[in-house]
């Protein structure tokens, strides 16, 4: 009988991954892995509405905007008014930054669905930087990414006059070992103070569910993170609001579509601070 429930349970589990959106190959591996995808640090340029005279000025930030999800698309118009009610003023974000889940099943058309979004933005002469979340891998999406998201790399930072930002691919819930070290090699030559984005959370007020996946990993980018001169680490993932002070903040920005919020970072160049707020539809 015990045999009998056990064939059972694997064919229907067999049945509902194979018709799965979400492609049964991300539940048992994939061809791509965080240490194929983030071979190296790459360096990418400066946005291109960032002045070097710019001492302070403010960046948007989104996350878990999940285009080819079963919902209202409302929330992009309501963030794209909300850059027109700024147009102009001191507020007007130089560049805008995604911190991952651009696409609900990594399907093509989801992130070209997503770039096109992005391109609206563009439009403001502002570019949008962004990050690899767990649901563009889903069906093998890393093919699409890698060619459709600007920059088109899931490991890259760049330099304002005073800080450096870092995206990190943690797509996989994990950095991997070889991110891991390059990273810290960067961050231990780098005296600049930093910002750094990636889609799973460290802490998350304890919520470690949502948080990378490896402990040991975890805990020592937390104190490197302090050490080396962070300011400020910005990651989606979990779809909710955490602040947490670590000898640096820990922002977790709200999801855009399920909750129609983002954030709007204000950044002064010659205090080397970082001021994030909450933002609503």
């Amino acid at each position: 009988m015990r045999k009998i429930l056990i064939i059972v349970y694997f064919t229907v589990l067999s049945e509902v991954l194979s018709s799965c959106a979400y492609g049964i190959n991300n539940f048992f591996g994939r061809e791509d892995s965080v240490r194929t995808r983030a071979e190296s640090l790459k360096q990418v340029d400066i946005p291109s509405a960032l002045s070097a005279s710019d001492g302070s000025y403010t960046v948007a930030v989104i996350t878990d905007v999940h285009f080819g999800a079963d919902k209202s698309r409302n929330v992009d118009n309501a963030f794209l008014s909300w850059l027109d009610g700024l147009y102009g003023t001191s507020d007007f974000p130089k560049f805008v930054l995604c911190l991952g889940d651009v696409a609900e099943h990594g399907y093509k058309n989801e992130m070209n669905d997503y770039n096109a979004f992005c391109d609206k933005i563009r439009e403001y002469n502002i570019e949008v930087f962004s990050v690899l979340g767990n649901h563009d891998l889903y069906n093998s999406g890393w093919q699409y990414w890698k060619n459709i998201v600007r920059p088109e790399t899931s490991f890259y930072h760049f330099k304002t006059n005073n800080f450096s930002w870092y995206f990190l691919d943690t797509g996989n819930g994990t950095l991997g070992s070889h991110q891991y070290s390059v990273l810290i090699d960067a961050l231990e030559s780098d005296s600049a103070p930093k910002v750094v984005c990636m889609h799973y959370p460290l802490y998350a007020q304890g919520h470690f569910y949502y948080c990378l996946q490896d402990s040991i990993e975890r805990n020592l980018l937390i104190a490197y993170f302090a050490d080396n001169n962070v300011k400020l680490v910005l990651v989606g993932h979990t779809h909710q609001y955490n602040y947490t002070d670590m000898g640096f903040i820990e922002y977790n920005v709200p999801g855009f579509l399920e909750k129609g919020q983002w954030a709007l970072v204000k950044v002064d160049e010659s205090a080397g601070t970082v001021t994030p707020e909450l933002v609503s539809e």
